[in-house]
């Protein structure tokens, strides 16, 4: 799948200021936090996972290129005073992840870090636009369990994000992909 275009597209749609800080959840490699920490210089960036092995490569790629990142260890929940307040959080192909639980858990720690006015900017899987493309997700449901990816199956995300306090939540710009139906959601 072309995430790089994926990527870019969200790293534009986060139109960042001087000084305001910038959370890329589910960093993994740090393909995205390198990418906004080079569109936006002057924000400060902050690379976020689980996975403190894949967070160690991130961190080597963002040393290569001389970019100033925050690299955390862990979950928000764990990092909550050093993150609040954040004015934009990203998160790219992670939510297909999660489990409902997670991901309401996760986005309520998203909601009680943004700043007022801050938004959120998720790439991931939605509802299929055609039956081949719901044959084509078929394969990461596979991988990631139907439970899992049931929301994203169904096009629930935005309504989750509703549901953990966020004033808007919209998703839009569907694009077909060998694996699925990738879309924006946006919130407030």
């Amino acid at each position: 799948m072309k995430d790089r275009a994926f990527k870019e597209e969200l790293a534009h749609g986060v139109s960042a200021r001087p000084g305001e800080r910038i959370l890329d959840f589910g960093c993994g490699t740090g393909t995205l936090t390198c990418m906004l920490k080079r569109l936006y210089p002057e924000a400060e960036v902050f690379g976020l996972d689980v996975d403190g092995d894949i967070l160690e490569q991130a961190r080597r790629k963002g040393n290569r290129e001389g970019l100033e990142i925050h690299w955390l260890d862990g979950s928000i929940g764990e990092h909550l005073a050093r993150l609040a307040p954040v004015e934009r959080i990203v998160s790219s192909l992670v939510f297909h992840h999660l489990t409902d639980d997670e991901k309401r858990r996760t986005l309520l720690e998203m909601s009680g870090i943004l700043s007022p006015g801050g938004e959120l900017h998720i790439c991931d899987f939605t509802r299929p636009a055609s039956i081949s493309q719901s044959l084509l997700f078929t394969g990461v449901r596979l991988l990631d369990g139907w439970g899992r990816t049931a929301c994203s199956a169904e096009g629930r995300l935005a309504d989750l994000v509703l549901a953990s306090g966020f004033n808007t939540a919209r998703t839009e710009s569907p694009r077909r992909t060998w694996a699925g139906t990738i879309a924006f959601t946006r919130a407030k």
